[in-house]
């Protein structure tokens, strides 16, 4: 699509979107995503009615996706309202037409960290000098992804970043998602943007008190300034949390066969990730099944506006 039709299109979306829809800007600085994520936001609450509007003139329909079909780059900052008040088929629509893009974006940074790090270790493994710059990027990224070794150049610590530093399959990504956040409708989603209901102790942190939560218990759920924020420490959770360690080496045994990374096969390296153990593995087959979400695993985003005049 030429780059003209592009601007034109997001032109048309600023200026006629409808009051209280908030849409992530995001700001492409190299690298910066390391810090957190350089993004604007408008932090508004979503009436679910606006952004089915803004999916639909985009013709985005997530029951109809087939690989090689690009998923339009909008991310809504908080999930829409109101999604019980929609019959089932529609609110599933919705819900997943508002995740598959965050967890797509997520996937593509983490992407381009690996394809830099492949390339780094490829100058490791020949011997070849490094720039204080990338000495630096790789310390970051030992830090980043929770690698206590204080050498970067070292087989040791380019293993362990490759082991870590890798994409989630989207069919997991949502599965989750979906039983974490009642489909978007869970109070946690809805006051924190929080979509997969992460614990943190710290005060440090905003965070959500549960209604039922244990006796003695003090643990709150993180809450986040918007929902790509949520998805970008759930994906920062697998990939450095010993509980998933299981699920990282299946990941990297998919990748050394050359078989496809898929959320089927990786959902049971998460027995730890809830008390329930086999049932919510269980539960989570039955729901990338039953809603066929292993087809958004081959998913990817449309050209970015600056890019699309090159775009096939």
């Amino acid at each position: 699509m030429p780059r003209r039709v592009w601007i034109a299109i997001f032109l048309a979306l600023v200026f006629t979107l409808p009051a209280g829809l908030g849409i992530i800007v995001v700001n492409n600085s190299r690298n910066a995503h390391l810090l957190g994520d350089p993004i604007d936001s408008l932090n508004l609450k979503t009436p679910h009615k606006s952004a089915e509007h803004i999916f639909d003139d985009l013709g985005f329909k997530p029951q109809d996706i087939k690989r090689n079909v690009p998923v339009p780059r909008v991310y809504l900052t908080s999930m829409p309202e109101s999604l019980n008040d929609l019959p089932v088929a529609q609110k599933k629509r919705l819900f997943t037409a508002t995740i598959l893009p965050l967890v797509l974006y997520s996937n593509e940074l983490i992407t381009e960290d690996r394809k830099k790090l492949e390339e780094l270790h490829e100058r490791f493994k020949q011997n070849l000098r490094f720039s204080p710059r990338q000495i630096a990027w790789l310390k970051q990224m030992l830090r980043s992804y929770r690698v206590r070794l204080n050498n970067p150049l070292s087989q040791k610590a380019f293993d362990e970043l490759l082991l870590r530093v890798d994409v989630i399959p989207p069919s997991l990504a949502l599965a989750q998602a979906a039983i974490e956040s009642g489909w978007g409708t869970s109070r946690f989603v809805q006051l924190g943007n929080a979509i997969y209901g992460q614990w943190t102790w710290s005060d440090e942190d905003d965070g959500i008190v549960p209604e039922q939560r244990d006796e003695g218990k003090t643990h709150k759920i993180k809450a986040f300034e918007h929902l790509l924020a949520s998805v970008r420490a759930y994906s920062r959770n697998l990939n450095t949390h010993s509980a998933y360690k299981q699920f990282r080496l299946m990941r990297a045994h998919a990748r050394h066969a050359e078989e496809d990374i898929n959320g089927q096969l990786l959902v049971h390296g998460l027995i730890d990730y809830s008390e329930r153990k086999e049932l919510y593995v269980e539960e989570l087959e039955q729901i990338i099944r039953v809603n066929r979400f292993a087809r958004f695993d081959d998913a990817s985003l449309t050209p970015k506006w600056w890019q699309a005049g090159n775009a096939p």
